[in-house]
């Protein structure tokens, strides 16, 4: 709703404000997925002075449940030339606009993903978000904040296994006494903490440069997508331990030049660990 109109904005705020009704955020297709710009769906002019929309987008969060969608789409001119890729707020309940099957994940049962159609939907150009031509900037700020939520959850995940870890190692006894003594247990709680301290400055260092008004660099919000994979532990393969050297001497060098040196520690033991795991692969 940043990017919407002010008409738009009082109509729909409040209510998602509240709970009262949910957003979804519509980028990707069968053709288009981490690469935005091949997306095939086009928003036509009206001679009225509105849009129409066709395509279809799948693997959208909320896509049924949602009361309004931010879709994006390739712009067309009149001669049907494209103008850039632009983004739409599409009530749910428009002519045209349907929903499709529910996405059957193997995990991921709170929120329903499904496929949306888009046949010759009409939206007015009040409902435009941002300027025409400009809707990839529309949708990385949205991916800008969807990453730093996710950090925020995963921190929350993380917090909690701490505590469990912990609670269950004092209590267990093994052969050699309590299993919080033993230096395996003792190297994992110690790895976890520091990645929860890395993981919880960053967020909390982006959050309060967005509440004074600072735009934080966009790699920020790429390093806290990074440090949550990189947690998961699952990315073992040479290519994966060459890319994370890179980005890690990138990164250590950015967050210096902006002071967030509490990240910069663990980062540092990340890279010696990153780069004997390379050898060793």
């Amino acid at each position: 709703m940043k990017y919407a109109k002010d008409s738009v904005r009082d109509e729909l705020l409040p209510l998602i404000a509240q709970g009262r009704e949910l957003a979804a955020f519509a980028i990707t297709e069968p053709g288009a997925g981490s690469n935005p710009r091949a997306i095939a769906t086009t928003a036509l002019p009206e001679t009225s002075g509105g849009w129409r929309l066709r395509g279809q987008k799948i693997w959208i969060g909320t896509g049924s449940w949602a009361s309004v969608t931010n879709v994006f789409v390739q712009m067309l001119d009149a001669n049907h030339q494209p103008i850039g890729i632009g983004g739409f707020a599409v009530r749910q309940g428009t002519k045209g606009f349907r929903q499709g099957h529910e996405a059957m994940t193997m995990a991921m049962r709170g929120m329903l993903q499904n496929r949306i159609y888009f046949d010759d939907v009409p939206v007015s150009s009040e409902y435009l978000l941002g300027e025409i031509g400009n809707g990839l900037e529309v949708a990385q700020d949205a991916m800008m904040y969807g990453r730093l939520g996710l950090g925020v959850i995963s921190l929350g995940g993380m917090k909690r296994c701490a505590q469990l870890m912990l609670r269950y190692s004092e209590r267990r006894n093994v052969s050699t006494g309590r299993l919080l003594d033993n230096p395996v247990t003792l190297v994992r709680l110690r790895d976890l903490t520091a990645a929860i301290t890395a993981l919880e400055t960053l967020v909390f260092t982006i959050a309060q440069l967005l509440d004074r008004g600072v735009r934080s660099p966009k790699k920020f919000t790429l390093l806290v997508r990074y440090l949550v994979l990189s947690f998961s532990g699952k990315q073992h393969t040479i290519w994966f331990r060459y890319w994370e050297v890179v980005v890690i001497l990138r990164l250590i060098w950015l967050l210096k030049f902006y002071g967030m040196l509490d990240c910069c520690v663990f980062l540092k033991v990340r890279l010696k660990r990153s780069i004997c795991s390379w050898v060793l692969v």
